[in-house]
């Protein structure tokens, strides 16, 4: 019989990592970004300039939330934002010089919040963890995008 707690327990776990992921940036005096802020500038340093629908798609972010986000972390001036040359109705972001220090500070609590992630865990079994949690996410968007 089939188990029906993995999904329950994807949700804990992404609750909780959020929250300790938020309370080790307010700990750090050095982050100028909030936890979902973080995960825009995480696209952007890994992906480089995105338009607003590129970003959401990767992060997950409704686009309403996402637009509200964005214009603040202009004003921050962690991100500059740009009209697109070839299509005046989107808008292309990128990091600032201050967004790009701040990945620093981003990378140091994320392998910090690893350690705790992965706490116990061989370096085989993380990644058969990770094997099985890319399998699940592949399962779930081959049914969400049909």
């Amino acid at each position: 019989m089939k188990s029906k707690q993995g999904g329950f327990l994807v949700h804990k776990i992404k609750y909780l990592n959020t929250r300790l992921f938020n309370r080790l940036l307010q700990a750090d005096t050095r982050a100028l970004f909030n936890g979902e802020q973080g995960k825009i500038l995480s696209v952007l340093w890994d992906e480089g300039e995105r338009t607003a629908s590129d970003i959401a798609d990767i992060t997950g972010l409704a686009n309403s939330t996402l637009s509200i986000m964005l214009k603040r972390m202009e004003q921050q001036g962690l991100i500059i934002g740009y009209d697109d040359c070839n299509d005046k109705r989107k808008r292309i972001y990128g990091v600032s010089a201050l967004g790009r220090e701040q990945q620093v500070v981003g990378n140091e609590i994320s392998d910090a919040l690893s350690d705790i992630f992965y706490d116990g865990f061989s370096d085989v079994e993380i990644k058969e963890f990770e094997s099985y949690l890319e399998r699940i996410l592949d399962n779930l968007k081959s049914e969400y995008y049909k």
